[in-house]
This record gives structure tokens, sequence and C-alpha cells, in this order.
């Protein structure tokens, strides 16, 4: 046990690295690019980046998922996956870069039509790298991801900002994004040590599309709610108002993208370790839920109740209108690691088909919920994204407490201390808001302060578990570190 921790405290470090670095990248360059271009160019992007993440899903992420979940696949097997996968990716992206000026008309966006060309290209591009950043996930190699990613977004993301000081506009944004994903897949490809042969058996490809399939469905419903509001937003109010939510959503994602993004990724290859034994898959989930929650719920709570003065600071007035946005969308994104991790679980337990039933349940009630909201604007949109928040966490648990026995009443019980703590620091938080006022920059940065400090000091006081399981990961990484 003691091996397994280490092992995946070092797995933690590495993907936490990559994960926090390469956001950290695309959330300064983001920050730069909001001040030299317009809400309008975001919104544009966001339509192409729908269709381009939508494809991506239903090929790329569900065959990676495959083989992650398939521990003992073959090199034959693993080839034919890759050349199927970046066969239909190209046969994908061909027809999308077709009907590309089509849907521009549909939205009454001329450049549409070209961005979808570059997305189509960012399709292929990605497509090459997939089953490598599949196989390093498999084998827990996050450090060669990260010295392999970190740099392909510092570069892609330097020669966004040189294009939009050069007046290039929404392609600032395209540009940027189809070169990460040739610079990453190129990086994953040196990295790697595996190459694929000229092979495309059907016998082993049909088992993993079979798994496969159920998770590219239920990625594509992902997509199509998480990411749907493009569609709806730049239909009905135009690429402004897309560009104003889609700041709000992808500000609040930071938080909880990146801290379960590094647990999740951990969590399915050793979660899948334990498919045999419940009790234990239900442990390991719970520790999931520790390690994800100790950081994500305090940091979410803050972003909600400090969202003004961090519009504000981080992107100008320009963005004012998107801060009421953010704080809604950041107090439903408090449950978004226990949807990430109950859902790693099911996936690490084989049960991709229910996987995708529970996706269908989420999806139907989502996607009504974002019609309806929809029509009372920008807000109407995020109070439905906090509803569906709570209808999705009782469907993803379901299956936990039926196949693992840990239901929500468990998990919650589990994250108590956490809570609690997260209560006292925005009390405290609160309290200075209402009692002092200043400037925007410095009120954030003393409200972001009083909250770190307090939010330590009651998780010491209350003995919070988790914390204590952060800090002792984090010291027993650095011990090896320093005698390794």
């Amino acid at each position: 046990m003691s091996t397994n921790r280490v092992q995946a405290g070092k797995a933690a470090f590495w993907s936490a690295t990559d994960i926090i670095g390469r956001q950290a990248v695309t959330f300064i360059v983001s920050i730069v690019l909001a001040r030299l271009l317009t809400p309008a160019d975001f919104g544009a992007v966001a339509i192409s980046t729908f269709f381009a993440t939508f494809v991506m899903a239903a090929v790329q992420q569900s065959l990676s998922v495959a083989i992650i979940q398939r521990h003992g696949a073959a090199d034959d097997e693993v080839s034919s996956i890759f050349w199927w996968n970046l066969i239909i990716s190209a046969l994908l992206a061909l027809l999308l870069a077709a009907i590309g000026p089509s849907i521009a008309t549909y939205f009454n966006i001329p450049v549409l039509g070209p961005l979808l060309v570059a997305a189509a290209v960012q399709i292929v591009l990605t497509g090459f790298g997939a089953v490598h950043v599949a196989l390093l996930n498999r084998d827990l190699r996050f450090a060669d991801i990260a010295k392999a990613g970190i740099p392909a977004t510092i570069v892609s993301g330097v020669l966004g900002i040189a294009l939009a000081l050069l007046g290039a506009g929404v392609w600032a944004i395209a540009i940027q994004l189809v070169s990460a994903a040739g610079l990453t897949s190129a990086a994953m490809w040196i990295v790697s040590k595996w190459r694929p042969r000229a092979i495309l058996r059907t016998d082993g490809l049909a088992e993993a599309l079979r798994f496969a399939r159920w998770v590219g469905f239920s990625a594509c419903l992902e997509v199509l709610y998480s990411q749907g509001f493009a569609l709806v937003l730049g239909k009905l109010y135009g690429p402004g108002s897309l560009g104003l939510y889609g700041r709000a959503a992808s500000t609040q994602q930071v938080p909880a993208n990146v801290i379960s993004g590094v647990i999740s990724r951990v969590a399915l290859p050793l979660l899948a370790a334990r498919r045999d034994d419940p009790e234990s898959l239900a442990r390991g989930l719970l520790a999931a839920n520790r390690m994800a929650m100790v950081i994500t719920l305090p940091a979410l709570v803050g972003l909600a109740l400090t969202a003004d003065v961090t519009v504000r600071v981080l992107f100008g007035q320009q963005w004012d209108q998107a801060a009421p946005v953010l704080s809604i969308l950041a107090w439903a994104g408090t449950l978004y690691p226990l949807h990430a991790n109950n859902l790693q679980a099911l996936l690490a337990s084989g049960r991709s088909k229910t996987y995708f039933q529970i996706e269908i349940a989420k999806k139907v009630a989502g996607v009504t919920l974002v019609i309806i909201g929809s029509f009372f604007g920008l807000m109407g949109l995020a109070w439905s994204q906090l509803l569906f928040s709570a209808i999705a966490l009782l469907i993803n648990v379901a299956p936990s407490a039926r196949f693992l026995g840990c239901g929500l009443v468990r998990q919650f019980r589990d994250l108590s201390g956490i809570i609690a703590a997260t209560a006292i620091m925005a009390i405290s938080v609160l309290m200075l808001r209402t009692n002092i006022d200043l400037p925007p920059f410095f009120g954030l940065a003393s409200e972001i302060s009083v909250g770190i400090a307090t939010y330590a000091l009651a998780s010491l006081l209350l003995r919070v578990p988790a914390f204590k399981e952060l800090l002792s990961v984090t010291s027993s990484f650095g011990r090896q570190k320093s005698f390794g």
C-alpha cells in the first residue's frame, strides 16, 4: 500500500505539474488576448471550437479511454487503434471543412467558414498524438507528458499574443489553437518510444471499439451539453454575448478542471486495477474526492464571492458583464470533482454502457435546461447550469451507490471537514468585503490572502484528514526528490 501511495503521489505530482503548467500558460495567454481582442472574436472561435471538440470527443477521446482501460492491449491492437483514429478523424475533419460555409451562413458570421477549416486542421494534428498521449497516461508517465506539453503550450501562446499585437484579430486565437495541437503531438512522438506498425487488424480493434463507442457517445453528449451554449448564444445573441459567457465559463473551469484533471488522470489507471474489489474501488473513489475537493471547493467558493473584482483585475472593464455569470457558474462548479470522480470509478469498473446510459439521462435534463435558460439571456443560462449541476450529481452517484455501496451520504460525510473549513473561509472573506473598501487589485489580493490563511488554519484546527493527506503527499514527494 505504501508503494502504491508513493507511486500515486509521484504520478499526481507530475500530472499536476503538467495540467497546472499548461492551464496556467493558457490562462495567462487568455488574459493578454482578452485585453487585445474583443468578446466577439472569442465568440466566433468558440463556435468553431465546439465543432472541433465534438469530433475529437467522438473519436479520439473514446479510443484513448479504451487504451487506458485495457492494460493488456497488444501492440498490433494499439497500432490498429492509431490508424483507425487517424482515418476517421481525417474524414470527419474534411466533412467539417466542407460544410463550413453553410455553418457560417446559418450563424451569419462570415469568418466562421475559414475558422472551421482551421478547426479541421486542429482535429487531424491532435489525432496524430492522441494514442501516444493515451499510452503515456496508461503508464503514468506524466513527467514525460509535462516535458512535452508545457513547452508546446508556451510556444503556441507566445505566437498567439504576437499575432494579436500585429493586428491579426480572431486569427490570433485560431492559429494559437492549431499550432498548440501540432506542437503537442510532435512533442509526444518525441518523448514516447512507441511507434505505430503498418497494420490494421479488425479482431482486436473490434473489442476496443465496442468499449469505446459508449464512451464516445457519452463524450459527445458531454460536449453537446457543456459547450452547446456556443450554438444557442451564437445564434440568439451573437458572438459578443457568446464571448462574454465563454470568458466567464472558461475562468470558472480553471480551478475545477486543473485539480479534477490531475486527480482523474491518475485515478482511472489506478482505479482500473481495483475493478474486481468493489470496496477497494469505493475507498479509492473517496480518496480521489478528498484530494480534489480539498483544493477545488475553497477555490471555487472564493471565486464565486470575488467574481466582480476578479474579472475587472484580470480582463479589464470591457468584460464586466461576465462577472455575475462567473459567480453563478463558480457555485455550479463546486460539485464538478464529484461528477468526474464517480464517472471515472464507473469507467474503471468497465461499465461503459452504464456510463452512456446515465449520460443520456443527464443530457436530456441538461439540454432542456439550457434551452429554457437561454431564453432568459446570459444569467438565465448560468442559473440553468447551477440547477443542472445538482441534478447531475444525483445521477452520477447512483451507480456508485448501487455497485460500490458508496452513495451520496457516504461521500458527503467523508467531505464534512472540507465543507466546514470552506464555510469558515467564506465568512471571513465576506466580512472583509463588507467592512473594508479597497481598489480592485488590492482588494482581490487581500481577499485571496485572507481566504487562504483562514482555510488553512480552519483545516488544521478541525483536523481535516484530506488537508493532512495533501500535506503528506506533498512532503513525501519532496523528500523523494531531495534524496532521489
